[in-house]
């Protein structure tokens, strides 16, 4: 494979009259979002002992928590995958662990690649380096790996949802939005870990909301429930103050709306996904002309590459400017809370940002094919006679990206971390991401007459 290859048409997808035009355009734009989000709240200081601080820039003033009404978009991701899984299940003619394995493989390929090349990277280090100065840098690069590990479980439910929807109707919506309520409720009064099934539960509510704009619910309906749910959160986070304004989590913030999601990331999450409903014709008729279709087309192709690398290229672009003296000049507060120190930092992000974005794209030049390589272990057919539950795959998967994100992957292979009060090995999260790939290959293959 030569580097630098030419980057996917996307004339195909532009042509393709199956496509949602506005599931397209939501899911592409609602990425830029994101990369553009992460770069303007990711904030670095270096100490005089050389040990990095992470924080957000969002902690800095009292006004900046409200951009994450905005930026906060992961909930149109599941909406829109809500739309598309159900429409490709419904479309499959094979089993449902074939439907699956094709789905999951179109995720976790890339994902491969990622997490071989930050084990490397982060096993010279770990044998060459301060961890002191490493675990700040490996947070942020293995961070979005959190959404992969929930959305993995979500498409698995599928063909559960998709038939409880059929019979149920908006019964579903309900009885998640309650179970959400109650798990939140329970945080607060008896035990802050009883509130962690809100990570599945309130993100399946948005996967959920896919399915009944694929139904073409009433678009005024979805308008007069996602300004009932604006201020429903308002009320939340500014009238009574139950939670904090941000939609993410800040380190100025005594919980996080985040994780799990709350009342409030409930609010949101209906906000944003009956807004889109609303908008969807206006959206669709903007990004049917030639011109938007074919950047969201263009962009829509790199979307998976540019999500998990553009993080991992942040990270170490702030550890270059540290090593080259140009740190991007900033304030450490304590507690964990990083500041611009004064306009000149946001004056240096104006050649920051342009560096940034080439670095970006010399990496998605690199990687995007791997995308769509031949991994033979992977794409060969699966052998022997062993057939593993459904739901093995996603299971194993779910939790070794799970653990990856939520330890930061310090230490690879030989640390081992904690994770909701269970001690966790980087290798063997890593291992059972490759155990769940080769059980869904095996649940897939094709039954014997």
């Amino acid at each position: 494979m030569k580097l630098f290859q030419k980057l996917p048409d996307a004339s195909a997808l532009i042509s393709d009259s199956t496509r949602d035009v506005a599931i397209d355009a939501i899911r592409t734009w609602s990425l830029a979002v994101v990369v553009a989000g992460h770069f303007i709240m990711q904030i670095m200081f270096w100490q005089p002992d050389g040990i990095p601080v992470g924080s957000n820039t969002l902690s800095s003033a009292p006004a900046w928590p409200f951009v994450t009404w905005v930026l906060q978009v992961m909930p149109l991701f599941f909406l829109a995958g809500g739309a598309v899984n159900r429409a490709s299940w419904e479309r499959f003619t094979g089993t449902y662990a074939q439907w699956l394995w094709k789905r999951l493989q179109r995720l976790l390929r890339p994902t491969l690649f990622l997490l071989a090349g930050l084990g490397i990277i982060f096993t010279i280090l770990t044998f060459v380096g301060n961890e002191r100065v490493l675990e700040p840098l490996c947070i942020g690069m293995v961070g979005p790996l959190w959404f992969l590990a929930i959305y993995v479980p979500v498409i698995s439910l599928t063909g559960i949802t998709s038939r409880l929807h059929r019979r149920h109707g908006v019964k579903v919506i309900v009885v998640l939005a309650l179970a959400t309520v109650v798990f939140d409720a329970l945080h607060f009064t008896v035990n802050s870990n009883l509130s962690i099934p809100n990570v599945l539960v309130a993100w399946i509510i948005a996967h959920q909301l896919g399915y009944f704009y694929a139904d073409g619910v009433n678009r005024s309906l979805a308008g007069a429930i996602a300004v009932a749910a604006l201020i429903g959160n308002v009320l939340l986070t500014q009238v009574f103050r139950l939670y904090p304004t941000s939609m993410v989590g800040l380190p100025s913030d005594a919980t996080s709306n985040a994780n799990p999601p709350s009342v409030a990331m409930l609010m949101h999450l209906l906000f944003l996904c009956c807004g889109f409903i609303f908008l969807s014709e206006r959206i669709r008729a903007f990004f049917s002309r030639p011109r938007p279709a074919k950047a969201t087309a263009q962009f829509g192709v790199l979307a998976m590459s540019l999500y998990l690398w553009h993080m991992p290229v942040l990270v170490l672009s702030f550890w270059v400017l540290h090593v080259l003296g140009r740190d991007l000049p900033t304030r450490w507060l304590g507690d964990g809370i990083v500041v611009p120190a004064g306009p000149d930092y946001w004056l240096y992000m104006v050649p920051w940002t342009i560096v940034y974005g080439f670095c970006v794209y010399l990496v998605l030049r690199l990687v995007w094919p791997l995308e769509y390589i031949r991994i033979g272990w992977l794409d060969a057919p699966a052998g022997g006679k062993w057939r593993p539950p459904v739901w093995l795959g996603p299971v194993c998967i779910a939790e070794g990206l799970l653990a990856v994100a939520g330890t930061s992957f310090t230490g690879f292979p030989l640390a081992v971390r904690t994770l909701y009060g269970l001690p966790i090995s980087n290798a063997a999260a890593v291992t059972s991401v490759v155990v769940g790939l080769l059980s869904a290959r095996a649940a897939a293959r094709p039954k014997l007459p």
